[in-house]
């Protein structure tokens, strides 16, 4: 932008010549805080006399030494506008890494998946152990697995609920304070209802106590406070939006990563020493925590001090899901696409492993190799296709290719009759894909005081759907097992559901723009 002239031409209208009216404005680039003068000009007056130049097309600022060399290396073009090479790309992606913050990115994806192997451990063997708890509570083994999933999609639908309110809140106390504080205390919430099942296996106290320590905990704690502090470091410290693609989607794929190595940890393991495993790799984790390096410097922080910034706290949630209409049209339909896909997630999440007790008569060994399957599969479509169609394609190719998927897996596991074809279904699970998708797109419209705030109400479209996809799955499961009440014996049928669902979603997707991230 070229300098301009107003009123008379004297020396005094010329701002390029006064050092008074130059400012100093802080830079970052590549995370390097460098001070810089730069003058402020005056919007310039369109044809009709309006004003339309904004406050950012009125800064004008010389280009720094990097950027020169940029420019001379990608052909005189701005280095912000094209594409780095691999080389250089994956140099970044190192530097960022490994050595910046202490490494705290990949120590957060490291603790992110022993949390979820150490779940997984626990979880091959959660079924068995509650069918048994309430068939001595005088409910038949066909009833067993019913009542099992009610009372799990209670405790699913506390968690999801309460994180509709609390997990925008802590979007914005994170914003404030710092990342690592939330984390501690999401993990400390998993770990707490572990050990009500722990005593009841080792001691035979009652299993009401593992229930309303998850359902009054997961109120109290959400676990989506873990996620969106967590989205929220890797974007404070990432700056390419394809690495954060790649990253979240690594972290979205903890939970297919433990189901990799938990399920056979827990097959192999006696259910009092897996559960014993879980209590100790979970407190090594709280512990872990502690030793991280913060990710959001103290200048960074956006504090809550005056009167009005308490009242905006508590219009947090309001103002996060204002967000993902004021960033835009497509965040808002992404948005939209990311909640219908998660009614397939949480579907799986809430009745899967019942489905396949009670309809193809699984044991502690079939769900294991369920568990490890689709943990393979999520893994690659998390971490691999979302990440290769966003960048290669754009975020529509990538979405409309895991709704065409999602949609058929969650129909065809639902019309399983064989342990061989459930098998090759799951090999296709493609909905947790979405969440990476959106969740980096996301980062990419805010800048590091905001992320945040973005990731919470994104974690508000992840509890709704949360709590919604729980209940609404776990009553079709009660309600289609041909028990008394039973609208009809067909197990499959909230998986038909989440599928007709999924597809919901795809003429959303099929009008968004082609960004690539």
């Amino acid at each position: 932008m070229m300098p301009h002239n107003h009123g008379s031409g004297s020396k005094s209208s010329d701002l390029t010549q006064r050092d008074s009216d130059l400012v100093t404005v802080r830079l970052d680039s590549d995370n390097e805080y460098e001070n810089r003068k730069v003058c402020i000009q005056p919007p310039l007056p369109d044809e009709d006399g309006d004003s339309d130049t904004t406050m950012m097309d009125a800064l004008e600022i010389e280009p720094t030494a990097k950027q020169h060399q940029a420019n001379e290396k990608y052909g005189g073009a701005s280095a912000h506008t094209l594409e780095m090479p691999w080389r250089d790309s994956m140099n970044k992606l190192i530097k960022e890494m490994f050595l910046m913050n202490r490494a705290v990115v990949p120590q957060l994806l490291i603790i992110a998946i022993l949390m979820k192997t150490a779940s997984i451990a626990y979880a091959v063997h959660q079924p068995f152990i509650n069918n048994a708890f309430f068939e001595t509570l005088g409910h038949s083994a066909e009833e067993a697995p019913a009542q099992s999933t009610k009372w799990q999609s209670y405790n699913f639908a506390a968690q999801q609920f309460s994180g509709v309110l609390w997990a925008a809140f802590a979007g914005r106390v994170s914003d404030a304070i710092g990342r690592r504080p939330p984390i501690f205390l999401a993990l400390l919430g998993e770990l707490l209802p572990v050990i009500p099942d722990l005593t009841h296996v080792r001691h035979g106290s009652s299993l009401w106590w593992y229930w309303g320590t998850a359902i009054v905990g997961g109120a109290i704690i959400p676990q989506q406070m873990l996620d969106l502090s967590v989205r929220s470091a890797i974007a404070d410290v990432i700056t390419s939006p394809t690495h954060r693609t790649w990253l979240m989607g690594v972290y979205e794929s903890a939970l297919p990563i433990g189901l990799l190595i938990g399920a056979p940890i827990g097959r192999t393991l006696a259910t009092q020493d897996a559960l014993l495993f879980t209590v100790l790799v979970m407190s090594a984790c709280c512990a872990w925590v502690w030793l991280l390096s913060e990710t959001l410097p103290a200048e960074g922080r956006r504090g809550i001090r005056t009167k009005k910034e308490w009242i905006d706290l508590f219009l947090t949630p309001i103002v996060g899901v204002r967000i993902l209409w004021r960033k835009g049209r497509d965040l808002l339909l992404s948005s939209i696409v990311l909640l219908l896909s998660l009614y397939v997630h949480w579907t799986a999440i809430t009745v899967s492993s019942q489905f396949c007790i009670k309809h193809l008569g699984f044991g502690r060994e079939e769900i294991m190799i369920k568990f490890i399957i689709g943990g393979i599969s999520a893994t690659f479509f998390s971490v691999v296709a979302s990440s290769v169609l966003s960048r290669f394609l754009s975020l529509k190719a990538a979405m409309v290719f895991g709704i065409v998927i999602s949609t058929a897996q969650s129909i065809l596991f639902g019309l399983s009759n064989s342990a061989t074809w459930l098998y090759v279904v799951t090999a296709f699970t493609a909905a947790p894909m979405m969440g990476p998708l959106v969740t980096s797109f996301a980062s990419t419209l805010v800048n590091s005081s905001e992320q945040g705030s973005v990731q919470g109400a994104l974690s508000v479209v992840y509890s709704l759907m949360g709590g919604v996809g729980s209940l609404v799955s776990g009553e079709l499961f009660k309600r289609s097992t041909g028990g008394p009440g039973s609208w009809v014996n067909f197990p499959g049928l909230p998986f038909v559901v989440a599928g007709v669902v999924q597809a919901l979603a795809l003429p959303l997707a099929l009008v968004l723009r082609r960004t690539k991230l």
